[in-house]
């Protein structure tokens, strides 16, 4: 399954470069976009195991949801956690309305950390099983 992500950026791999918390898990395929000096990445993830996320507060998976449904759509106690970890990890949300689409949103998320808002283009490939 897909998701879209935040995750804290460490080095992980121990070669002295940055990298998503995601490295440590097993079968986690991911795409990401980051900046120099900000602690968190942007991506989204293919794994057949989102369950081994739980717990981990250096990771956290967007709800699932219709990319063009509405912000309002996510119930209130996700929604309003999303929110909060996405503010926590550093991202300006003082513009996002509840009338936005998911896309909006992660358009809003991508174009702070990269030159474009350009989610479209791109994929991450499945993990079978």
């Amino acid at each position: 399954m897909k998701r879209w992500f935040i995750a804290r950026m460490g080095d992980y791999e121990n070669d002295g470069g940055l990298s998503p918390k995601l490295t440590v898990y097993p079968n986690v395929n991911y795409r990401i976009w980051s900046k120099p000096g900000f602690g968190f990445c942007f991506g989204q993830l293919a794994t057949n195991n989102l369950d081994q996320f739980a717990g981990d507060n250096d990771i956290r998976l967007i709800p699932d949801s219709g990319l063009d449904n509405a912000i309002s759509s996510i119930p209130a106690n996700l929604r309003n956690a999303m929110q909060a970890q996405l503010a926590d990890a550093g991202f300006d949300m003082s513009a996002v309305r509840l009338t936005w689409t998911l896309r909006q949103l992660l358009k809003h998320l991508k174009v702070q950390l990269d030159n474009d808002d350009n989610i479209e283009s791109g994929d991450v490939r499945d993990i079978e099983g």
